[in-house]
């Protein structure tokens, strides 16, 4: 694989050392609110660090409706994307 000048190997997710952790913590029995971090340690030295941010939102045992939220902090080259938003709905059958 060639690297450009606008990329470096953390766009290519090998050869890395990672870590993750967060929390979850219930509002009311129907909403809780969950956070955490994610960072990748790559050989070159280039760092990935994303944070994120859930509200759920429980409507029945089996019907959550969520909105997370995504950010990616650090050099931007190293970084895969500037942030996100989704909303989605989990059903449990």
């Amino acid at each position: 694989v060639r690297l450009d000048d606008n990329l470096d190997e953390a766009g290519l997710h090998d050869d890395h050392l990672d870590f993750s952790g967060g929390i979850i913590c219930p509002l009311t029995h129907r909403i809780e609110i969950e956070a955490g971090a994610m960072g990748m340690f790559f050989k070159s030295g280039a760092i990935r660090e994303i944070l994120f941010g859930q509200i759920v939102g429980r409507f029945s045992p089996s019907i959550d409706l969520f909105l997370t939220v995504q950010r990616e902090l650090g050099d931007w080259q190293d970084r895969a994307v500037d942030g996100s938003v989704s909303i989605g709905l989990r059903v449990s059958l």
